[in-house]
């Protein structure tokens, strides 16, 4: 999927086991360093880790939650949208209306369904190529000139000019049937006058010429036959299919793309507030050592290790500041400016990611996608599409032999009514039928350059889908069985982080007895919030798999709720465009 702007496969791999601690943050798991910050119960008596006593501030004391320590329950074949605790305010955003403002106002997506709307339409204008035709045509023609000699002895009008004004009127029914042949049914009407009527044995002013008739010409080789004659409908139809799968294919990448974004938002603000209570707690860490150092308790590095911990937290606070800001304007630039103008310029993430367990079946989804991934589609309408081009351009090699016919009646009188009446008696019909044969005489170079041209494009398409096919296979047997090991991955980070809380524990225990010091305490914390943030990275992680593998089977449109414009809709669409 050279196109494909979701997360690569190397991008969803979890590698944060040993990163900086500029990667601290995440909201998976409570932890405090202050029982009264975070509502944990607090030790009546201590001992200090440097002191006599350790001040309440000190005191850590992190909860895990049930369902942070539980796998979830439950195989689901759809993400569900898990409402986040908080209460939602004026400013909180749902993925679900994020993603419903991305399919109205993306310009990609208006770009592609412009596309597709066009090529229906001009699939609409070349099966007018069978409507039928009114021609109509009157002409007024004068001529005066002399006589030959020959013209003059065959006449005997013993006149040695010409001279005549007529006038002509002709109307035909004229088309095209869907075997090739053209036909013209037509009526012609004439008003003669000339100076030869006057040396009539009946001398006469003007003369009235009619005729009936239908005239066909039926190809017998090139241009014969449906495949010939339909071959620029076809192509129409394939080109409408593609641009439909184009318009597909742009709001499954714009809506994996806002999925993406949602979630990086979500996870940039977790990160945030876990960076915030993290600089808060080492702030009052600080003032307590400092409390303590006065009072003769503790040495002065007490208090450089806890400033230092504080810096080192309001500098990742920074660094979260403009990361949150950098996805909220990437989220909101993706769904439009204009859509999003009533939304906040603080606004909150109100899901949260669920991590049901999923187990897809490779074969199940395999045969889903080859009927509903917009390139493979586009890619089976392309070598359609090529398969007309190259059987019309086979056809246009041939000689072109036609059969004509015509047959008709005709009519003459002193006047109109005379002459309608000789047309009406059937008494004079007119047919002919002929053979004509046109082909190129130095063999046709043009017709068979193209035809060649045509099966080489076809062949190309084949190769294309072929190899589209085998693409599509690796790829969903890659993101198949991504989505089982980064829930694995899941699993066993919420057991890092559990063990991790639990070393917590042990370390503000050894603190409070005086067997341990500030700086071990700062380091379990920081060792901790890093677990706890790539835990929240592996849930992320999760997500953005789950994203490649409904794009991958072309259900991600539906998995969200989302519906698009379907072919029958087209002419509606453009009414008054």
């Amino acid at each position: 999927m050279s196109q494909q702007i979701f997360l690569t496969i190397n991008q969803l791999v979890i590698m944060k086991q040993h990163q900086n601690i500029s990667t601290m943050g995440g909201k998976i798991i409570a932890i405090a360093l202050l029982a009264p910050l975070f509502g944990f119960s607090q030790p009546s008596t201590s001992k200090a880790a440097e002191g006599d006593s350790a001040p309440s501030q000190a005191t850590l004391a992190p909860a895990i939650s049930a369902a942070d320590m539980q796998a979830s329950p439950s195989v689901q074949t759809a993400p569900t949208i898990v409402a986040a605790p908080q209460v939602p305010t004026a400013s909180g955003l749902r993925l679900q209306q994020f993603l419903a403002s991305v399919v109205d106002n993306n310009d990609e997506i208006k770009v592609q369904k412009l596309e597709w709307l066009s090529n229906e339409r001009l699939l609409k204008a070349s099966r007018g190529m069978y409507e039928p035709v009114l021609k109509v045509s009157a002409t007024r023609e004068s001529n005066h000139m002399q006589n030959t000699a020959q013209e003059y002895l065959q006449t005997y009008s013993q006149h040695y000019e010409f001279s005549e004004a007529n006038n002509i009127w002709s109307s035909s029914i004229e088309g095209l049937t869907p075997f090739g042949s053209t036909y013209r049914l037509g009526y012609d009407y004439k008003k003669l006058q000339n100076s030869l009527q006057s040396a009539m044995a009946v001398p006469t002013d003007e003369e009235y010429v009619t005729f009936l008739g239908l005239t066909l010409t039926q190809p017998l080789l090139k241009g014969s036959g449906q495949e010939a004659t339909n071959a620029n409908i076809r192509i129409s139809r394939a080109n409408a299919d593609i641009a439909y799968e184009g318009y597909r294919q742009a709001s499954v990448e714009a809506v994996a793309r806002a999925v993406q974004l949602y979630w990086q938002c979500y996870g940039a603000q977790e990160k945030l507030a876990m960076r915030q209570r993290s600089a808060t707690i080492a702030e009052e860490l600080l003032q307590a050592n400092k409390s303590r150092y006065e009072a003769g308790k503790v040495d002065y590095t007490a208090v450089l290790d806890a400033e230092s911990g504080l810096r080192l937290r309001q500098a990742l606070v920074a660094a979260a500041e403009q990361t949150e800001l950098t996805s909220r304007k990437n989220l909101l630039s993706l769904a439009g400016e204009s859509a999003m103008a009533q939304v906040p310029a603080t606004i909150r993430m109100e899901d949260v990611p669920d991590c049901s367990p999923l187990s897809p079946d490779y074969k199940q989804v395999y045969e889903k996608a080859l009927t509903s991934y917009p390139q493979y589609l586009s890619a089976l309408a392309t070598v359609e599409r090529e398969n007309f081009r190259a059987t019309y351009a086979h056809n246009q090699e041939k000689p072109q032999l036609d059969v004509k016919g015509s047959y008709g009646y005709n009519g003459l009188g002193t006047t109109v009514d005379n002459s309608l009446d000789r047309l009406g008696s059937t008494d004079f019909p007119s047919w002919s039928v002929g053979l004509e044969l046109t082909f190129p005489l130095i063999g046709d170079m043009k017709s068979r350059n193209e035809a060649t041209a045509a099966r080489l494009k076809k062949e190309q398409a084949i190769r294309r889908l072929e190899m589209q096919k085998i693409e599509l296979s690796n790829q969903m047997d890659i993101v198949a069985g991504l989505v089982s090991r980064v829930y694995s991955q899941v699993q066993n980070y919420e057991k890092v982080v559990a063990i991790n809380a639990e070393l917590v524990r042990i370390e503000d225990t050894r603190f409070k007895l005086g067997k341990s010091d500030t700086r071990m305490l700062l380091e379990r914390e920081e060792e901790y919030l890093k677990v706890s943030e790539s835990l929240l990275d592996s849930r992320l992680a999760y997500q953005y798999a789950l994203v490649n593998l409904y794009a991958l089977e072309g259900s991600l449109l539906t998995r969200y709720g989302l519906t698009l414009s379907d072919k029958t809709s087209a002419t509606t669409l453009t009414q008054g465009m």
